[in-house]
């Protein structure tokens, strides 16, 4: 009777076995169609978000499903982890192959599990069990009937491989990553395609900037819309697909893209670079002592005029600014502190000049020209008349006149001998 049992419990495990290849059939048969549908249908309608969501949540409820249903509950049976069939069920499937050991196999089974123990029960139990011992119980299951099974896990196979030629695994890679991302909004592709025409994405500060675009295919939009931070406008239809739009001055970082016919466009980035400028000017003047001058500050303007010799002090008070030039013959910096700069010299001739500001991104981007001149201090002018006294000839007058554009501090007569010149 032990080798009958043993006989059973082999037979339940094949059985088992093969509900497991069936159901792992099923399982790949009935995922991959679900799964070609779903790519198939995003892949033509581009769903909305809401959409992609529901074929994403329905595809893992259904792939939980089958899973559950066709693999984990006969790998919990064939392991003995949940309820399977008893020895009469499996002797019910076994007469279904074997029909004359059918009504054989149960009757022993139900003397087995009878109460009686007498001689005679047991022996029509052992010999019952002998007659049964050459029957091979696991021929009742037959794998190669799970073949008429594999065409449905083949279509779906051979329709992936099929499209997979045709139109290459941008196909499959494309929906299946809008599915998976499906909170993402994504867009069908244009018939057209927009093109970025400016070289250079620097927008310079204090600049017009006109931002051009360019769009090919074959159906092209008769408006564009180009989107400057968040707010549209309208741009300029230039012919040829050429579009365009100005913005005046600019004073932030752009985040552009076009939009025209519902189609959107890549997005661009615009960086805003500040300009060195002067925010103050100021020149001191500080003239020569001998001309009793008071000193004076100039403010705004870089044309003077001055007195030979006086000492000019520039002052200037500067905005995204790391360096400032003095350019005439010779280029003198300013010295630097914080944004504050300075140069100093003393000028006896008359000089055209610049003023420069750098930063980090524009050299010398702001340079203004100047004049400085200079009047140049003549000697003092005398008129004299020389007259010897009438009466006394060791007696001389001298008389005349004295000028001088700042004036006469001083006048002195020095006379010597006419042998002493030399000295």
């Amino acid at each position: 009777m032990q080798e009958l049992e043993a006989k059973l419990e082999r037979f339940i495990r094949k059985y088992y076995k093969d509900e497991l290849l069936r159901g792992l059939l099923f399982f790949v048969a009935i995922g991959l169609a679900y799964v070609l549908l779903v790519l198939v249908i995003e892949y033509f309608f581009w769903l909305s978000t809401w959409g992609r969501a529901f074929l994403f949540w329905s595809f893992v409820g259904l792939a939980g499903l089958l899973l559950f249903r066709f693999v984990l509950i006969p790998i919990a049976r064939l392991f003995k982890l949940s309820k399977c069939i008893d020895y009469t069920q499996a002797s019910r499937l076994i007469g279904n192959h074997f029909p004359e050991v059918q009504d054989k196999l149960l009757n022993t089974l139900q003397l087995q599990t009878s109460a009686s123990n007498s001689d005679l029960v047991q022996a029509s139990i052992l010999q019952k069990s002998k007659e049964l011992e050459p029957i091979p119980f696991s021929l009742a299951i037959d794998y190669k009937k799970n073949l008429k099974y594999l065409k449905y896990a083949l279509i779906p196979v051979c329709i992936f491989l099929g499209i997979s030629l045709s139109k290459g695994t941008t196909f499959f890679k494309e929906s299946a990553t809008r599915v998976m991302d499906y909170k993402r909004v994504y867009a069908p592709p244009a018939p057209f395609s927009f093109e970025l025409q400016n070289e250079n994405t620097s927008i310079v500060e204090g600049q017009t900037l006109e931002i051009r675009a360019k769009v090919n295919g074959q159906e092209l939009p008769e408006e564009v819309e180009v989107s400057l931070n968040g707010v549209s406008y309208f741009m300029k239809n230039r012919g040829g697909g050429n579009f365009s739009y100005t913005v005046e001055q600019p004073n932030e970082d752009l985040n552009v893209y076009f939009e025209g016919n519902g189609f959107v466009s890549d997005q661009y980035q615009f960086e805003l670079i500040n300009t060195p400028r002067i925010s103050e000017f100021k020149i001191e003047l500080n003239y020569p002592k001998y001309l009793n001058r008071t000193d004076e500050i100039i403010e705004n303007t870089g044309n003077i005029t001055i007195p030979e010799g006086t000492q000019v002090r520039w002052l200037l008070a500067t905005e995204q600014t790391n360096l400032v030039e003095w350019i005439s013959d010779t280029v003198f910096q300013f010295e630097k502190d914080d944004q504050q700069f300075s140069f100093s010299e003393r000028f006896f001739n008359p000089t055209a000049y610049s003023i420069a500001t750098s930063n980090a991104n524009l050299k010398r981007y702001e340079r203004l020209n100047y004049e400085l001149t200079v009047i140049k201090d003549a000697y003092p002018e005398m008129n004299l008349e020389v007259r010897k006294d009438s009466l006394d000839d060791a007696e001389t007058y001298f008389q005349g006149n004295l000028a001088d554009d700042y004036g006469l501090f001083d006048l002195k007569l020095i006379y010597y001998s006419e042998n002493q010149i030399d000295n």
